[in-house]
């Protein structure tokens, strides 16, 4: 051995599973010309980066 010992150490990981959820501007509503789609995704837990 070359003297590389360390104490063993101990970690909590805590794993979200709860999925984020994502909303939209959308209506059931007919369109006829362009508009435009606005997506927000949320997550308690462990926050959004994108959607």
């Amino acid at each position: 051995m070359a003297g590389n010992v360390e104490e063993e150490h101990v970690e909590e990981v805590k794993i979200d599973l709860t999925a984020p959820t994502t909303t939209s501007n959308i209506t059931d509503e007919w369109h006829n010309a362009s508009f435009t789609v606005e997506l927000t995704a949320t997550d308690d837990k462990s926050s959004v980066e994108s959607t």
